[in-house]
């Protein structure tokens, strides 16, 4: 059950704040960060007419740091220490939060690149793991897809890597992508699905090395979620495919 506070013990402008979160009004990644470092999680929560560990948690959706256990009884002696900064927000972060849940995508100048620096060659470190967790369960899912005229699977799962593939290329499709995103991994690059909240979409895949009209150009088996590499501040889809080539045959 949500926690509630009755309206006459909160003061004028907590007042004006609860109406405010009633309302659905949303709460930026920013103004959430202030409220929670400078009260505790029960009493911010019940101006939102939420708990608070479901306040934690929307927190923890949205990137935004708060007090460790303990914070305030020592903040009390004046020995809690500085607070962290507020994190830039990553790429599959929300940026605000309403009442109603809905997650709230706001306009996002695009991030300035990172400054050109002479890095060190990476070398794959010893707890590298043989087999990328994105691919983890994707060959048996391959190995059970249907696979009409054109000669590429569907599967029947759509919360998979984003593979354009055969079945007679398939084994060499999955390592491929292995080691792509294990090499991608060893620079810091992180490697998995787009984030659900982002309803991102992959666009239409032409495996054909000639491209040209879609007058025959089938539509093959979309993912639900897209495959990213984060680089930086930028998420950047990845689809492997198969290319294919047109032949005359008699």
């Amino acid at each position: 059950m949500d926690e509630t506070e009755e309206a006459g013990a909160l003061p004028t402008a907590s007042k004006r704040e609860a109406v405010g979160a009633a309302s659905g009004s949303p709460v930026t990644r920013e103004a959430l960060y202030e409220e929670v470092w400078a009260e505790p999680l029960t009493t911010v929560a019940p101006r939102y007419g939420v708990s608070g560990s479901f306040l934690a948690r929307v927190c923890t959706r949205l990137n935004v740091p708060r007090p460790p256990p303990g914070y305030w009884a020592r903040h009390a002696y004046g020995k809690a220490g500085k607070r962290p900064t507020l994190p830039a927000a990553r790429p599959q972060d929300e940026f605000a939060w309403s009442r109603g849940g809905e997650p709230v995508r706001t306009p996002r100048v695009l991030p300035k690149p990172p400054q050109a620096t002479k890095r060190p060659r990476s070398r794959p470190s010893a707890s590298r793991p043989s087999l990328h967790p994105l691919l983890r369960g994707a060959r048996e899912h391959f190995d059970a897809a249907c696979e009409p005229d054109d000669g590429y699977l569907r599967p029947y799962k759509k919360l998979l890597v984003d593979l354009v593939v055969s079945r007679a290329a398939l084994s060499c499709a999955l390592e491929a992508a292995n080691e792509l995103f294990l090499r991608l991994a060893d620079r810091g690059h992180a490697v998995g699905l787009a984030p659900a909240h982002q309803q991102l979409r992959r666009i239409e895949v032409d495996v054909r090395e000639q491209g040209g009209p879609n007058r025959d150009h089938p539509t093959f088996w979309p993912p639900w979620r897209p495959t990213v590499v984060v680089i930086g501040t930028v998420a950047v889809g990845l689809t492997l495919c198969e290319m294919s080539e047109e032949i005359e045959v008699k």
